[in-house]
């Protein structure tokens, strides 16, 4: 589910705020963030154990469900 504004903002590549609700999932926001692969490989790193994947970061971050 994508909001009406996150449709409207779609054609801008705007990218969601970390600290505002979004509703797009990893696939729309991974390309528009130059380090998404780069962040994903060091929490798998430094985080083995998964202490800090919430499920809001699972689902639109990481896109592990």
């Amino acid at each position: 589910m994508v909001s009406p504004i996150e449709d409207a903002l779609n054609p801008f590549e705007e990218r969601p705020h970390r600290g505002k609700v979004f509703h797009a999932n990893s696939a729309a926001i991974a390309p528009l963030y130059k380090g998404h692969a780069d962040f994903v490989r060091l929490l798998e790193q430094l985080d083995q154990r998964g202490a800090f994947r919430t499920a809001r970061l699972k689902a639109h971050v990481l896109d592990d469900t």
